[in-house]
C-alpha cells in the first residue's frame, strides 16, 4: 500500500491504545531509526538471478493480441508504474544487468514509498510515521504473541530496507503484518498437508518470506503485475536459494505450476489458466483495494473457482470522498467500498468480517474478510 502523501481529518482519528503505552520499552528510538537508515546494501546479485528476472520480464511481455481490460494495469498502479517505475521497466526491456542490478539491489530506497516505507529520510513526517506504525505495530504483535519470537520478525538485507536496527537486527513495521498473516495462514493449514497458498499482488514478497520461513512446506503462487512480479522473483530467488522457484517462462504446465516447483512467480493474467480448486487458500492484502472494482470483481471469480478451501484478504473499504479516507491517491485514483464484493454465496460462507488487525489501528474501515467453500 502505498504511503500516506497526505492524511484527512487527521484531528478526528481516535485515540489510539498503544501510543502512551509501549509493549517493549526502548524498542523502536530514534538512535535504532538512525542506525536502520544507513546504507545496508548486503546483497551479492548474482548474473544468474538477474538474468532469469530479465528473460522472464521479455516472456511476460510477450502476450499475444490486447490484455482482457481486467488484466491491465489500472486503478491505483497505473500511474505509479508510469512514472515512479519507469527506470526498472527501461533496465529490463535493455535486458541491462548492470543498471538492473543497481535497482533491485536497493529497490527499497528507491521504491519504498510504494512499498509502505517512505524514501525521504529527513522529513518529520516520514520520522513520525514510522516511529508511530513501528511502536504501534510491534506492541500489538508483541500482544498476540509475546516477546520471545520477536527475532522472526527481522528483515533481510536484500534491496537495502530502511527501518530500526535492534540488536544488529533490522526490523520494519511492515514485517509485523506480514508475520501475522503468515501465522493466521498457518493456522488455517493446521490439518491440510503441504497446503498451496495462492496470492494476489504479493507485492516485492514480504509475505511470502515470512510464510516460507515459518514453513517451508507451504507451496506458493504469487500472481501480479509484471513490473512488481519481476520485484518478487528477484526477492524470492536471493531470499530462498534452496527452494525450486519457478518464473514465467520456466514453467511448462500454467494450469499445475507447482508440480516442479515449490514457489512459482507469474504475472497476474496467468491466473485464469490455474487448474479449478488447486489452491488451499487464496489471499489478499491491501492492493484489491488499490485496483478498480471490474479487476476486483475479476479476481473474486477467479478465486471462486480455483480456491479449495479458504478466501482471505484484508483490505479497506472506504471511499475517496469518506471521512475515513485515509490518503489521496495518485492520479486521481477514486477508492470505492471493497464491501461490495464477495464470493458468490453459493460456493462460499463467509466466516467473519472483522476490523483487521494492526492497520484498524489507525485507519476506521479497515476489515479482514474470510471465508470457506461450501461442501
Amino acid at each position: 500500500m502505498p504511503v500516506d502523501k497526505k492524511t484527512k481529518n487527521s484531528q478526528e482519528m481516535p485515540r489510539l491504545f498503544y501510543v502512551d503505552h509501549c509493549a517493549k520499552e526502548g524498542f523502536g528510538t530514534s538512535e535504532q531509526l538512525q542506525e536502520g537508515m544507513l546504507d545496508h546494501d548486503k546483497t551479492d546479485v548474482s548474473e544468474e538471478i538477474l538474468g532469469r528476472v530479465i528473460r522472464a520480464w521479455h516472456q511476460m511481455k510477450q502476450i499475444p493480441g490486447e490484455l482482457p481490460i481486467a488484466y491491465q494495469v489500472r486503478g491505483e498502479w497505473l500511474p505509479i508504474v508510469q512514472k515512479a517505475f519507469s527506470s526498472l521497466v527501461k533496465a529490463l526491456d535493455d535486458g541491462d544487468p548492470v543498471s538492473l542490478s543497481n535497482i533491485l539491489r536497493n529497490f527499497f530506497r528507491i521504491f519504498g514509498d510504494y512499498f509502505g516505507e517512505p524514501t525521504d529520510m529527513l522529513a518529520d513526517i516520514n520520522r513520525h510515521f514510522r516511529y508511530e506504525r513501528f511502536r504501534v505495530f510491534s506492541s500489538r504483535w508483541i500482544d498476540l504473541y509475546g516477546e520471545a519470537s520477536l527475532s522472526e520478525i527481522r528483515n533481510p538485507w536484500i534491496g537495502n530496507p530502511v527501518g530500526f536496527m535492534i540488536d544488529g537486527m533490522l526490523f520494519t513495521h511492515v514485517g509485523f503484518i506480514h508475520n501475522h498473516y503468515a501465522r493466521r495462514i498457518e493456522d488455517l493449514c493446521s490439518n491440510i498437508d503441504n497446503p498451496a497458498i495462492c496470492e494476489i499482488g504479493g507485492g516485492w514478497g514480504g509475505f511470502a518470506q515470512h510464510l516460507l520461513n515459518r514453513n517451508q512446506n507451504f507451496r506458493y503462487i504469487d500472481y501480479d503485475i509484471p513490473v512488481i512480479a519481476s520485484i518478487a522473483a528477484y526477492y524470492l530467488l536471493n531470499a530462498f536459494p534452496r527452494l525450486r522457484i519457478g518464473l514465467f517462462g520456466e514453467i511448462d504446465d500454467l494450469a499445475h505450476p507447482l508440480g516442479a516447483h515449490d514457489v512459482v512467480v507469474l504475472p497476474n493474467y496467468a491466473i485464469p489458466y490455474l487448474e479449478n480448486e488447486s489452491t488451499d487458500i487464496c489471499f489478499n492484502q491491501c492492493s484489491f483495494a488499490e485496483m478498480d472494482e471490474l479487476t476486483v470483481r475479476e479476481y473474486m471469480t477467479q478465486f471462486e473457482r480455483i480456491c479449495r478451501k479458504f478466501i482471505l484478504h484484508e483490505n479497506h473499504a472506504w471511499t475517496s470522498g469518506s471521512k475515513n479516507a485515509g490518503y489521496e491517491s495518485p492520479g486521481g485514483f477514486e477508492h470505492w467500498d471493497l464491501s461490495q464484493v464477495e464470493p458468490s454465496s453459493e460456493r462460499f460462507k463467509r466466516i467473519y468480517k472483522i476490523t483487521a488487525p494492526f492497520h484498524s489501528d489507525f485507519r476506521a474501515e479497515f476489515f479482514e474478510w474470510l471465508y470457506v467453500r461450501k461442501r
